[in-house]
């Protein structure tokens, strides 16, 4: 009330309820009634949100979706997180939840979710393939906080962003460069539109005992191994970017392209220790700008060196290589095959050291 001493409505202090409660900051804290929703509505409209102990009670439908404004994750707040409603099954350990009819919430994004909510460990031991291709199904954002994160090949479709921390890496298995299984670390499917990654390190984890192993024909196809490996491959897409990478360790190329892919760019990156090209294949649109590279090509020696080893190797229709800082390659640093009325503008580029021509357009 007004006055002292009165009370705007009838104290019942039996009611077991707590005035003026703050809002809830830790796991333990008490709850009040406008911090949950008991009608938890789909994402759609995620200006309305639930808890998840009420979303649990609630009988949801297959194919609903539901955002929770305040959830906690082994401990850490996580704002908006999004749930799918499916069919029952089993429990996966990346953040589903029963509903009382028996369905399944299944995690699916939020705005500050990263691969270590999927179960990811960034101790540059466990093997995070599962962990991280969980989160590349459930997420439009799939990002890495610092870490080394190791992994086999796993893929991106498309609206997929890799987002890395500049302390996060993602890094090949051990002995994923000369065993065979797999050709890229990371695949951009074919058909794939509007990828990207952003930040980090991407590590081929290229070892002395990789070295040995493979021959002094680095790039070609002499080698005792069924595949060649990537980091990236790049089959048949449109609208790729890279952005701020470091790519670094690989037997043969960093960014494999394969006909007919659209639109890549690549900016800012750096390239070391990469035994193949830098960029290879074939493209209709590239633009490789403000990008260093370091070491490049297979320099021991033998009968095929020098035969890979460059900025970019391409055969394209619209080339933009602009500004870029090439210390040191074995073969030609920019080679680009135009493609019948193609345009290739190369400017502006620091070339300090090339094996062959410095820059060489058919």
């Amino acid at each position: 009330g007004d006055a002292p001493n009165q009370l705007e409505t009838t104290l019942d202090a039996n009611s077991n309820r707590i005035l003026n409660l703050p809002a809830p900051l830790n796991p333990s804290e008490p709850a009040r009634l406008q911090d949950l929703s008991l009608t938890p509505v789909p994402l759609v409209d995620a200006s309305v949100s639930a808890s998840v102990s009420i979303m649990k009670v609630t009988d949801f439908a297959i194919g609903d979706y539901v955002v929770c404004q305040r959830y906690y994750l082994g401990g850490e707040l996580i704002e908006d997180l999004a749930f799918e409603i499916q069919a029952a099954q089993a429990v996966d350990g990346y953040g589903n939840h029963t509903l009382s009819n028996g369905n399944i919430a299944k995690l699916i994004g939020s705005k500050n979710l990263t691969v270590v909510h999927f179960g990811a460990v960034g101790d540059g031991v466990t093997i995070n393939t599962n962990s991280i291709a969980a989160t590349v199904a459930a997420n439009v954002s799939i990002k890495f906080p610092d870490g080394v994160f190791i992994s086999e090949a796993f893929t991106l479709s498309s609206n997929k962003h890799l987002v890395l921390t500049s302390g996060a890496t993602i890094k090949a298995k051990e002995g994923f460069m000369t065993t065979g299984n797999g050709s890229m670390l990371i695949d951009i499917a074919a058909g794939v539109e509007n990828v990207s990654i952003t930040g980090g390190t991407i590590d081929g984890n290229l070892s002395a005992a990789d070295l040995a192993a493979w021959p002094n024909s680095v790039g070609n196809n002499a080698s005792p191994f069924t595949t060649t490996p990537y980091l990236i491959w790049v089959r048949a897409v449109d609208n790729v970017v890279f952005e701020g990478v470091n790519f670094i360790n690989t037997i043969t190329s960093a960014i494999q392209l394969f006909t007919p892919n659209q639109r890549v760019t690549v900016n800012n990156c750096y390239f070391d220790n990469i035994l193949g090209n830098c960029i290879d294949g074939g493209i209709e649109q590239l633009t490789v700008t403000n990008n260093v590279v370091n070491l490049i090509g297979d320099i021991r020696g033998g009968s095929a060196a020098g035969t890979k080893g460059g900025l970019v190797v391409v055969n394209c229709k619209l080339a933009t290589i602009a500004n870029n800082n090439i210390r040191q390659t074995t073969d030609s640093s920019i080679y680009i095959v135009s493609q019948p009325g193609g345009n290739a503008s190369v400017t502006g580029n620091v070339i300090r050291y090339s094996g062959k021509d410095a820059i060489k357009v058919l």
